[in-house]
């Protein structure tokens, strides 16, 4: 299993690319298990569903630096 692509991090197309390639397996299960219900939660309101994927992530990079 890829954990990260190098290259497209230090030569990404755009910055999408970079949050994708920086950690695969996260990506992968925010989009599952956070992105996907939210956007059907919030209705299809794509700033509330970005907003609450963006939280859950930080909460967890928080929680993980921090051990809370």
């Amino acid at each position: 299993m890829t954990v990260t692509k190098p290259l497209s991090i230090e030569l990404p197309r755009s910055l999408v690319d970079v949050v994708i390639a920086w950690n695969i397996p996260m990506h992968h299960w925010l989009k599952r298990y956070v992105f996907q219900p939210c956007k059907r939660y919030f209705a299809g309101n794509i700033y509330a569903t970005i907003f609450a994927t963006y939280f859950i992530s930080s909460y967890l990079h928080v929680s993980v630096c921090f051990e809370f």
